[in-house]
């Protein structure tokens, strides 16, 4: 028996690739880009709710510290400032996250007073009640 060897030609399908081909190349790319805008998507999706629940917080907090003053000072607040002592921290803004202000109402009812704090944001405003 006499050994040879066997060549690219004897066995084509054997071959050994050292190589991806650009057709592979840019499919694996355009799957990751595809994938990557999912998650920008879905990443914005966050964001933008945790916009709404910073506000809602911001709100109140806003309504409570309103509400401290009245108690301490038996009268109510002529503004969000100088309510502002009564927050502590990155809470202590006036404005929301879209740059919009905080606005206080105060109704006097029998029970006592009602605290409305309220703020514009682009799916309409955000209100907070407290009595």
């Amino acid at each position: 028996m006499i050994l040879t060897k066997r060549s690219f030609v004897d066995h084509p399908t054997k071959a050994v690739r050292g190589a991806f081909t650009l057709l592979e190349v840019l499919v694996v790319v355009t799957i990751i880009m595809i994938l990557a805008s999912f998650a920008t998507v879905a990443t914005f999706k966050v964001l933008e709710d945790n916009k709404y629940t910073t506000a809602n917080v911001q709100s109140e907090t806003w309504a409570k510290a309103v509400s401290q003053f009245i108690v301490k000072n038996q009268a109510n607040p002529d503004n969000l400032e100088q309510v502002a002592t009564y927050i502590s921290g990155d809470e202590r803004s006036l404005v929301n996250p879209w740059n919009n202000p905080y606005t206080m109402t105060i109704e006097d009812t029998e029970e006592g007073p009602v605290i409305y704090i309220s703020s514009d944001s682009p799916k309409g405003p955000i209100q907070v009640m407290r009595r």
